[in-house]
């Protein structure tokens, strides 16, 4: 690490508070949520998910019709947490079934992705204690035959890869956590078996390298998906007691920065950032509620308004995701409307099945870690007035104001994002009006080959070079350097300047942010080896559908409006530049149709603002 954890904390600490200070936004409301909340959606997707079980207790994903990797103990965790909870009752032996296979797939070596497992496990054994005791010797007996290292795939015995491993490695630990406080290791106690505390021992110093200055953990090409789970994976075990003097210590205060950092960059909407693998699903949400409910009760008693800003970041995050899980049907995993059955948007590995149950699971712990004696206050995406820079890991510029927020990625995975503006947000308007991610045109994810752009795509400026030829912000990835300049930071108004320089085409590209409530001008300006460029462009990919429903899209004189439900966006632009709409291309949330804008010089400038519909709302 860079810096020290604990100076980290301290800055992070210090801008928190600052944040914290300032008057709650005007017209600001409590989300009257409780702990309750967490099992209303788990439950949801527990009763979807009891129709996926075959006779052996195994979940079977509807769409692939095999049961998908860490899928049915990531059924049976949720299950014993409602049931704890004095919920679905009628499913009681749904639940129990899947714990009997879960705890004989483990052991057996036929498990997928069986570092996941044991966590899942854990969690269902320690709730599930009124089992019939024949059942509970068979799953203690199953449990305590695991051998991490013969078991576990992501693992090195003889320690020559440790420094290699990454998040896989974290759950089987915090998983061996629980396992070695419920105290069931192997029969008799073989010391030959690496398991529980020595397995967390063994395993876990390494992992202290994978960690940014900022608390937060760097899986490859820094994915925001898997610096959120890790931690959790973490910070599970520690909030039930385990503890290894020193190491743990340091855990903590990673986890203390994560959490910090966190608290700056969430959407004033509840939302994840984009960024890598794993994006826009509903588990973001929910494991930012488990790890918000957390630091909650961290600062319970030492600083209450601290603490009241997490219990709102947990409450806000967790009512986010409700649109897409209470409210449709069927639910989805992915925050788009299309049918769960077309993957749109979804990795190879991200089926139906085992990431909806995972959103259950982090629900499920967001509830157990909740306490509800802890009142709301606002967050700091609520308050504004501020910019927040993760560099060089993650690479993101981050800027909330008027409880709206930009995401700009300054240097992109081309294979998941795009360098520039790539998310535009107000609290209460749908994610991706404004958009919420970019645009790419060789993605690892499920998009319909005649919806990919021929480059990637986000919301900034492009340029023409000598040969007529276009290059846009967006393509760029590899010699690209960016600065973040802050000029006025306040409640009302957020004014800001990130500079890029692309050094093999020897250019300058700067754009100027002016960030106030559900608007921002952005200005741009391009320079090639020191020369004015002769004409440029700003891109602005402007939704059709969200999978289910379609927006409106009308024109008039400087101005572009698309009309979505309650809501309009509108693009506004001096009447002399040129405008067309481009082709129909895609992202995880649904499909868009590219605006661009062009003129003649270096220099260029749209408005882009939210308007609510009122005359929709009650026509709806």
């Amino acid at each position: 690490m860079s810096t020290s954890p604990s100076l980290r904390i301290a800055d992070l600490q210090q801008r928190v508070d600052t944040i914290l200070r300032r008057p709650d936004p005007q017209g600001w409301r409590n989300t009257s949520i409780s702990r309750k909340f967490y099992l209303d959606l788990m439950e949801t997707i527990l009763r979807t998910a009891a129709g996926w079980q075959d006779t052996r207790g195994a979940i079977i994903d509807p769409v692939e019709k095999i049961e998908h990797g860490q899928t049915s103990c990531r059924f049976v965790a949720p299950g014993a947490i409602l049931l704890s909870a004095g919920r679905i009752e009628d499913l009681r032996e749904n639940v129990l079934l899947g714990m009997d296979w879960v705890c004989q797939r483990l052991p057996s070596g036929e498990a997928q992705s069986p570092d996941f497992w044991m966590r899942e496990i854990m969690t269902a054994w320690n709730l599930l204690g009124d089992a019939p005791p024949a059942r509970r010797a068979r799953w203690e007996a199953n449990i305590r035959s695991v051998n991490p290292e013969a078991h576990y795939w992501q693992v090195s015995a003889d320690g020559s890869k440790l420094e290699q491993l990454h998040n896989w490695t974290i759950y089987a630990a915090a998983g061996e956590a629980l396992r070695d406080l419920a105290g069931l290791g192997p029969p008799g106690n073989d010391v030959k078996i690496v398991w529980g505390t020595a397995f967390y021992e063994k395993y876990m110093p390494a992992q202290l390298k994978h960690f940014s200055d900022m608390g937060m953990y760097r899986d490859p090409d820094d994915p925001f998906t898997y610096d959120m789970t890790t931690r959790l994976q973490i910070a599970t075990p520690l909030a039930a007691g385990f503890g290894i003097a020193g190491l743990t210590d340091q855990y903590d205060e990673l986890l203390t920065a994560g959490a910090l950092s966190q608290l700056l960059y969430v959407s004033p909407a509840g939302y994840a950032p984009f960024g890598g693998r794993s994006g826009q699903m509903q588990l973001q949400e929910a494991i930012l509620s488990a790890l918000a409910e957390l630091e909650a009760s961290r600062y319970r008693k030492t600083n209450p308004r601290l603490a009241a800003a997490f219990k709102r970041q947990a409450h806000v995050s967790a009512a986010s995701i409700k649109r897409w899980i209470m409210d449709a049907s069927p639910l989805r995993h992915i925050k788009n409307g299309f049918d769960p059955s077309t993957r749109h948007g979804c990795e190879s590995y991200a089926k139906w099945s085992v990431y909806s149950l995972f959103a259950a699971s982090c629900l499920g712990l967001a509830y157990l870690f909740a306490d509800d004696s802890i009142e709301e206050s606002p967050m700091p995406a609520e308050i504004g007035g501020y910019t927040f820079e993760l560099h060089p890991a993650f690479h993101k510029v981050f800027a909330c104001c008027g409880q709206t927020q930009l995401e700009i990625d300054t240097q992109a995975d081309p294979h998941y994002d795009a360098t520039g503006l790539g998310r535009f947000h107000q609290a209460n308007v749908p994610l991706e009006l404004g958009l919420s991610m970019p645009i790419c045109a060789n993605p690892n994810y499920t998009i319909p080959g005649n919806l990919l752009p021929q480059s990637n795509l986000a919301i900034g400026p492009g340029w023409q070079q000598a040969d007529a030829t276009w290059v846009d912000l967006a393509e760029l990835t590899k010699d690209l350097s960016s600065k973040l300049t802050e000029q006025t930071t306040d409640t009302s108004t957020v004014q800001f300047m990130v500079e890029w320089h692309h050094a093999p085409s020897e250019t300058r590209i700067v754009q100027r942010y002016a960030l106030s409530t559900g608007r921002v001008t952005i200005a741009a300006e391009v320079q090639i080896s020191c020369r004015p460029a002769q004409r440029v462009r700003l891109t602005m990919p402007l939704l059709e559908t969200d999978g289910q429903t379609s927006t409106a899209v009308c024109d008039r004189e400087g101005a572009i409006e698309v009309l979505y439900g309650q809501w309009a966006f509108n693009v506004a632009f001096d009447p002399n530049y040129n405008w067309e709409l481009g082709p129909r291309v895609a992202n995880r949330n649904g499909i868009y149709r590219v605006l661009q804008i062009s003129c003649p010089g270096d220099r260029i400038g749209m408005t882009l603002s939210f308007q609510s519909r009122p005359s929709a709302a009650a026509s709806g």
